[in-house]
């Protein structure tokens, strides 16, 4: 389903069934990146070993906040 691992699929099928329990949006960071609002899921499998840097997720956030603040939905 997501991800070749067996713990990467557990940590993304908890966060999509959180996502749905408190009607969020959640990016989780991985091996495969996820979003996910609990309905709608994707997946990025393109990423590698360069995005796992100190500062990435700071900017990542900081992207989504911009789409956020333009008035794109989550």
């Amino acid at each position: 389903m997501f991800g070749q691992h067996a713990n990467e699929n557990g940590r993304m099928s908890k966060a999509i069934l959180k996502a749905s329990e408190l009607n969020i949006a959640i990016v989780l960071k991985g091996h495969e990146t996820l979003a996910t609002n609990g309905i709608e899921n994707f997946t990025n499998s393109t990423g590698n070993a360069g995005l796992a840097k100190s500062g990435l997720g700071d900017a990542l956030t900081g992207v989504i906040t911009a789409f956020l603040a333009q008035g794109l939905s989550s």
